[in-house]
């Protein structure tokens, strides 16, 4: 079926006899140079990338550096926000029960310490269980050695 003369390869890269053609030769070089440009194209574009990306992070630090230098201001002005709400709640409360004492509604001013007081130790025992069960099971984790 199959003749023996005819060879099955014409194109043989190892063969020395059969050269190739000088102008495959040239577009073997031709695109050789262009994706040797490509590839200098890419390099430059990562350097470029990695250099902003540099920049990018040096500034973060910077950033952060101050942040951290703010941050004792920032905490001391919340703490202090907060402190003079708590003494502004309880003042208003204090001249509203000296009020209701004054103008003989003793009974009011009892049910309100009853819902403050009751307001007060379920939301701190509800606190406490939030916070044992959250602590619970880093011990937990810890386990035996």
């Amino acid at each position: 079926m199959s003749d023996s003369n005819i060879p099955i390869h014409d194109n043989n890269p190892n063969d020395r006899r059969n050269p190739p053609d000088a102008g495959l030769l040239r577009e073997m070089a031709a695109s050789h140079k262009e994706e040797i440009k490509c590839r200098q194209q890419e390099l430059s574009i990562r350097l470029k990338e990695i250099s902003m990306a540099h920049e990018l992070s040096m500034r973060n630090i910077d950033i952060h550096i101050e942040h951290m230098r703010n941050t004792p201001k920032y905490v001391f002005r919340n703490r202090l926000l907060i402190f003079f709400l708590i003494i502004a709640v309880l003042l208003i409360m204090v001249s509203f029960f000296v009020y209701c004492l004054y103008s003989g509604n003793k009974e009011i001013v009892m049910r309100v310490m009853e819902i403050v007081v009751t307001a007060l130790l379920s939301g701190g025992s509800g606190y406490v269980v939030g916070r044992t069960k959250k602590e619970q099971p880093a011990v937990a984790t810890a386990g035996p050695a």
